[in-house]
C-alpha cells in the first residue's frame, strides 16, 4: 500500500510499534522507519531485531496519545488496533491524530487499521465463541483458539481470547486474555480522522488494494492525507 499511495516515500513512522514485526520489514525493504512506543524494553527488542539483519531502526519512547516526530514524516502507520485498544476515548484518539498530523509532511499519509463495530457484531455477535485457530499438538492434544465479544456499556467492550487444550473431547488447560476495546462506529470514525486535519483518499477490507472496504469486511483500513497548512 505505501508504494501504490506514496511511490516516493522514503520516511515511515510505525506508531505503537510493539516488538517491531512490521518496523523491521519496512526497514529491510529499504525505508529509513522510526518505532515509536511507550514501552522501552519492548522498543529493545524492536531494535535487536533490526540489528540481528543488519538493518538500522530509529527508536522514539513515546505515548501514542502526544508525540512529535522531527523531520517529519511521509507515511504513518498504526496497525493491530492500539488506535482503540490502548486509546480510551475520543478523546485521547483526537489528540493521538494531531500528533500523527503535526509529525507528518504536508500531503503525508495516515494508514490507520480499526475494528468497525457494525461490521464486528455482525460478523461476531456477543457472547458467542467463534473458533479462530486450531491445531493439533505432539502430545496428540488439539490447540483451539476462539474469541467471544463482550459487551460492557455503549462505549466500550472486551473481545476476550480463549486458547484451549483438548484431549478426547474435554478442555484440559485454558488460557484467556482480555482485549479492551472502544466501540468505534463507521461514521463518526471517519468524521474523527478529518476533523483532525486528514481526508480519506482510501477505505480498505484488508491490505490488498483489490478489497475495497464493504459491510461484510471483517477490518477497515483508512488511507488519509494530511492537508496542506494543518
Amino acid at each position: 500500500m505505501i508504494t501504490a499511495f506514496a511511490p516516493d516515500c522514503t520516511r515511515i513512522l510505525d506508531l505503537a510499534c510493539g516488538t517491531g514485526k512490521h518496523a523491521v520489514e519496512l526497514a529491510g525493504m529499504g525505508y529509513s522507519v522510526t518505532g515509536l512506543d511507550i514501552d522501552p524494553e519492548i522498543l529493545a527488542i524492536a531494535a535487536q531485531a533490526a540489528a540481528e539483519r543488519g538493518l538500522t531502526l530509529e527508536t522514539v519512547q513515546a505515548d501514542m496519545r502526544r508525540f512529535h516526530v522531527d523531520p517529519p514524516v511521509c507515511f504513518a502507520i498504526n496497525m493491530f488496533y492500539s488506535f482503540q485498544n490502548v486509546l480510551q476515548d475520543t478523546a485521547e484518539q483526537a489528540s493521538c491524530l494531531d500528533s500523527v498530523c503535526r509529525s507528518l509532511r504536508d500531503g503525508g499519509l495516515l494508514l490507520l487499521e480499526v475494528l468497525p463495530e457494525e461490521n464486528n457484531l455482525a460478523l461476531y455477535p456477543p457472547q458467542q465463541d467463534f473458533l479462530l485457530h486450531e491445531e493439533a499438538l505432539p502430545d496428540g492434544s488439539t490447540l483451539r483458539v476462539s474469541s467471544r465479544n463482550r459487551i460492557l456499556d455503549e462505549r466500550r467492550k472486551e473481545i476476550v481470547f480463549s486458547y484451549d487444550t483438548v484431549r478426547q473431547g474435554s478442555i484440559i488447560k485454558q488460557e484467556q486474555f482480555v482485549s479492551p476495546m472502544l466501540r468505534m462506529y463507521l461514521e463518526p470514525t471517519r468524521r474523527l480522522v478529518e476533523a483532525a486535519g486528514f481526508r480519506i483518499v482510501a477505505e480498505h477490507g484488508d491490505y490488498s488494494l483489490q478489497c475495497p472496504f464493504a459491510p461484510d469486511s471483517a477490518k477497515l483500513i483508512f488511507i488519509a492525507r494530511k492537508q496542506a497548512g494543518d
